[in-house]
């Protein structure tokens, strides 16, 4: 049976002109060689700045390993044939990051093997570079003074030499000279990669208490008129020697609370410098000196009426209320004995009418040029002066006559305006006489409403409302002063 089967398969082979060739046992095709990066390993972090050797394991079963190369960032790096394969990388010029090491070895065949990693180069740390600061470098005795530490590098410990015997671990650190005296300041700071420290010479001074002077001072008001005396007060602290006034208009004063008068207009700086044996120390404010506040007398050709005036600031006010009769014009109570004390009541339309020739109604920015000069001491500003509420410090106050407004709301008349409270009339009844002064401005706030402005005898303020033109309100008038002109 087996000898028919040999047989058989000769036969196909010689019958058919087939030839099969086996191929068990015989050479099969070339091999890639092996090979692998040993170092750095995967995911390392390299110091920047550092050498690392790049390690390479490369074997080739079947023939021989040709030469290897190493490709950084996809960039040839170097090349070498000779047996171990090892590479150095210096990192000092290689951007923090991410990086890919790339490994090529080829055969005496040209086939090739490959292998990557890809590593971190991240920066190191530094050995610190110290430097430091303090709050304050002139103080009294018993005062706490606040050092910052400003060094770099990362220092993982502070040592701080005061000058005085006493130190300190802390990074920011206080501390509190108890004598008198001139100290240096060193601090030390350190890491795994060195120290350094820096020396402050004569950095803090230390002197007795109420050694060290805050100059500051008031005056009466911030803006006065020609031929007013203006008196300043010190209100500086720490132990004073001397005090040396100067009134920026070239004269001075060595007294401690000196008063002045300015005998021209303008602004001046006023300064006061303090001093004692320790030092000085000096504070400035502005005085606007505008014109003299002084009073006068204007006759209305009209009728004859006299009424008192007075200047303030660029405008010459009337300080009394008009008295003028026309149409839509009332006493209050149709009482004419009224009328000699508290002028008549207008609609707006008949008081924009109502002035003399030369004189005027006030417009709203008039108004508030008033409540801005009068609550100048306060210094506010000039959106203060224009809000729609009761506003100014005391306005109102100063604004006020010294007699005529009930329950005690006398005002100081500063300023020699002398409001007084002559009601409203309204709707056909008259009322608040006494205790309400409401007088028109010039300005719209839309075509059915103006300004008015309120002064009552509860409030210290001024309050400036938009009403109704149909309301009747006392009138005031006005002009540019004839300084202005």
């Amino acid at each position: 049976m087996r000898t028919t089967v040999l047989s058989t398969i000769v036969f196909i082979i010689l019958t058919t002109g087939l030839l099969f060739t086996l191929s068990c046992g015989e050479e099969e095709g070339n091999q890639k060689p092996t090979c692998i990066i040993n170092n750095p390993a995967p995911g390392s972090d390299i110091i920047k700045g550092d050498t690392v050797q790049i390690s390479v394991e490369a074997e080739d079963d079947d023939g021989t390993v040709k030469e290897v190369w190493i490709y950084i960032d996809g960039k040839r790096f170097t090349s070498t044939s000779v047996v171990p394969y090892q590479f150095d990388w210096y990192t000092g010029n290689v951007s923090l990051g991410r990086h890919r090491i790339e490994l090529f070895a080829l055969d005496n065949n040209e086939e090739e093997g490959k292998d990557e990693v890809i590593v971190n180069v991240v920066r190191g740390s530094e050995a610190p570079v110290a430097a430091f600061s303090a709050d304050d470098t002139i103080v009294e005795t018993g005062t706490s003074i606040q050092f910052t530490d400003e060094s770099t590098g990362e220092p993982t410990a502070w040592e701080w030499d005061f000058g005085d015997g006493n130190t300190s671990n802390e990074q920011h650190p206080s501390h509190t000279y108890s004598s008198e005296g001139t100290y240096d300041v060193t601090l030390t700071v350190t890491n795994d990669q060195g120290s350094d420290n820096e020396t402050k010479t004569e950095y803090i001074t230390v002197n007795a208490a109420d050694s060290v002077l805050g100059a500051d001072f008031s005056a009466e008001q911030n803006l006065l008129y020609l031929g007013d005396t203006l008196q300043f007060t010190d209100e500086s602290t720490g132990a004073i020697d001397d005090w040396s006034w100067d009134f920026g208009d070239g004269t001075t004063s060595s007294e401690q609370n000196p008063s002045h008068m300015y005998l021209t207009e303008g602004s001046y700086t006023v300064s006061l410098t303090v001093t004692n044996q320790y030092g000085s120390d000096t504070k400035e404010k502005l005085v606007t000196v505008s014109v003299d506040g002084s009073t006068g007398t204007f006759t209305d050709p009209r009728d004859g009426q006299s009424y008192q005036t007075v200047n303030i600031g660029i405008l010459t006010w009337m300080s009394e209320n008009l008295n003028y009769e026309m149409e839509n014009s009332w006493w209050y109570n149709n009482d004419p004995e009224n009328g000699e004390e508290y002028g008549r009541l207008y609609t707006w339309e008949a008081a924009k009418d109502a002035c003399p020739d030369g004189w005027h109604l006030p417009s709203d920015r008039e108004w508030t040029i008033l409540t801005g000069i009068v609550d100048s001491e306060y210094l506010i500003t000039a959106s203060e002066w224009y809000e729609t509420s009761w506003t100014g410090y005391d306005v109102g106050y100063k604004l006020k006559a010294k007699n005529g407004w009930a329950n005690e709301g006398n005002g100081t008349n500063k300023f020699g305006f002398s409001a007084l409270p002559g009601g409203i009339f309204n709707d056909g009844e008259f009322g608040y006489i006494g205790t309400d002064g409401m007088w028109w401005s010039s300005s719209e706030s839309t075509d059915l409403r103006s300004w008015r402005y309120y002064l009552r005898n509860t409030k210290d303020e001024i309050a400036r409302q938009d009403v109704f033109k149909s309301y009747r309100f006392s009138v005031r008038c006005v002009k540019i002063n004839s300084y202005k002109k």
